[in-house]
């Protein structure tokens, strides 16, 4: 499983989760006032194996914390996922990068796992 952990400084949970919906495929999302659930499974037909990737978006005082978390089936001998993981948090991480540049806000790295 890979996790990556973003903060943006921005209160405006609504027009972000749009904007995410707009870039990413999702194929469930759940919504309160203050927090966001998007999810995607998608199966790798190189490895027959289903990967499960999630946003976690929460609305905190004047910022939003985001979770991205890809958890992959790992398969075989060595129990390969083929780096699809890193790969769907750096995309989801490059979108959000360009949220921000677009609506000029501040976006921080906190933690990656």
């Amino acid at each position: 499983m890979t996790i990556l952990k973003l903060k943006i400084l921005s209160i405006d949970l609504d027009q972000l989760v749009n904007f995410l919906i707009e870039e990413i495929t999702f194929m469930y999302e759940n919504h309160s006032i203050d927090m966001s659930v998007l999810m995607y499974e998608d199966f790798n037909y190189s490895t027959m194996t289903t990967q499960l990737d999630m946003m976690i978006l929460k609305k905190e005082e004047d910022r939003i914390l985001i979770d991205i978390i890809a958890g992959a089936g790992r398969t075989g001998f060595f129990l390969t996922d083929n780096s699809t993981e890193e790969k769907y948090t750096l995309k989801a991480d490059k979108i959000l990068v360009k949220y921000a540049e677009e609506h000029k806000l501040v976006v921080e790295r906190l933690e990656q796992r």
